[in-house]
């Protein structure tokens, strides 16, 4: 708590990103920091949020959600749902998502209800124009999402196998996955904002597209997006490993 009130003293990024206007121009690095730091500082309120109630309520033997993750290492939507606010994610997937129909039912009633989840969403947090905007955003994204890994699973993976290295194959979908990251870490400060404006950042973060600024910022901000999506998988491919480590101990003392 006291780090946080020390970064929103010192470094007023949530300020700053509310002070960008569309006619104005913006330092590239100063902008791709303060949305890092104030995605950061977000994440840190939520930590407090769940960790100080879990802590207390553990003591009478209750468990609550677990704390977010660290959001540095999640790089899909539909990991973000999964591992930030766990007590409104599991809410949505128990009251929700499944009674209707889930993805076991067919893709009709899988839009419906990730429709309805996030129209929940939206109702849960407030129903502002902005809010509605963002749940909107998160909807039809990680829809695309769904598309996108069942298309990789159906055929591009069994394709791009038998033509690259396993290696080569893990920095290409490192590469697309990044590229996805770094367009929809934008979403969120619509929410934190409270403003559609925030979209203009991801205008701002291509304009190198665009010639409007030297091609190297966005070629580094789609690198560091790269390896963090590398980072990510192979933490993941470890805790697996331990996982399966500690299952097969674990069988052979019963």
């Amino acid at each position: 708590m006291l780090l946080l009130q020390v970064l929103h003293h010192f470094l007023p990024v949530g300020a700053f990103l509310e002070s960008i206007r569309s006619y104005e121009s913006v330092p590239y690095k100063r902008l791709v920091f303060s949305m890092y730091l104030h995605g950061q500082n977000f994440m840190l309120v939520y930590v407090q949020l769940y960790g100080w109630p879990g802590l207390v309520s553990s003591i009478d033997g209750v468990e609550l959600p677990h704390w977010p993750d660290c959001i540095s290492r999640v790089y899909t939507y539909r990991q973000m749902w999964r591992v930030f606010d766990r007590g409104l994610a599991s809410f949505m997937y128990s009251h929700i998502y499944i009674p209707m129909g889930g993805s076991r039912h067919g893709i009709v009633r899988q839009v419906a209800a990730v429709a309805a989840s996030f129209a929940f969403v939206s109702i849960y947090h407030g129903d502002s124009t902005s809010v509605r905007i963002w749940a909107a955003l998160n909807a039809v994204h990680l829809l695309l999402e769904i598309a996108a890994c069942r298309l990789y699973e159906w055929k591009l993976k069994a394709w791009l196998s038998r033509r690259v290295s396993p290696a080569n194959h893990q920095r290409l979908v490192a590469y697309i996955i990044g590229f996805n990251l770094a367009v929809t870490s934008c979403f969120i400060f619509v929410f934190l904002i409270g403003d559609v404006s925030a979209l203009l950042f991801i205008v701002e973060i291509f304009k190198p597209l665009l010639l409007y600024r030297p091609w190297w910022h966005l070629f580094v901000g789609l690198l560091l997006t790269y390896f963090t999506v590398q980072l990510s998988l192979r933490y993941e491919e470890c805790v697996e490993a331990k996982r399966k480590k500690v299952n097969k101990v674990c069988q052979k003392i019963n």
